[in-house]
């Protein structure tokens, strides 16, 4: 049966030091990990503000009127586009104009604000969908039609 014996100072100024070592590792370990938590925070909410940005653009270039602006600016001679809307109902279409968006509620709205941007209705026609109508519209380049700013 071994005896415990009473730790020399020495030995107990080592364990000391061996505590307030692995203090200071458990330390650090729980900085790196919180400094990480934070990055990692900031990385989600930067992506999150990036992908928001993303969708918001690509809604501003689905746009009828910023798709008519975009091919009359590369002169593009003819510009198709469709509306899709459920008969009896307000078509809610966003455009920009004078880099005001606004929510249009008519079909004709809609077109109006592609003739704003240099177009000229050529033709239209309707064509069923599934519980909507889908306006199948052709415009041809008109510049005397554009209004600028």
């Amino acid at each position: 049966m071994a005896f415990m014996r009473k730790k020399t100072p020495e030995e107990l100024a080592a364990e000391e030091e061996q505590r307030a070592e692995a203090e200071a590792r458990y330390r650090e370990v729980v900085a790196r990990a919180q400094e990480r938590r934070g990055t990692s925070a900031e990385q989600l909410a930067a992506e999150a503000a990036a992908k928001d940005l993303e969708t918001r653009r690509a809604e501003y270039l689905s746009l009828p009127d910023t798709q008519a602006r975009a091919a009359f600016d590369r002169a593009d001679g003819l510009l198709q586009c469709s509306i899709e809307f459920v008969p009896g109902r307000a078509v809610v279409v966003t455009v920009v104009g004078d880099g005001i968006s606004h929510q249009v509620a008519t079909p004709a709205e809609v077109l109006n604000s592609i003739d704003r941007e240099g177009w000229d209705l050529v033709t239209g026609s309707f064509v069923p969908g599934s519980g909507t109508m889908i306006g199948l519209y052709l415009f041809k380049r008109c510049p005397e039609h554009r209004v600028t700013a």
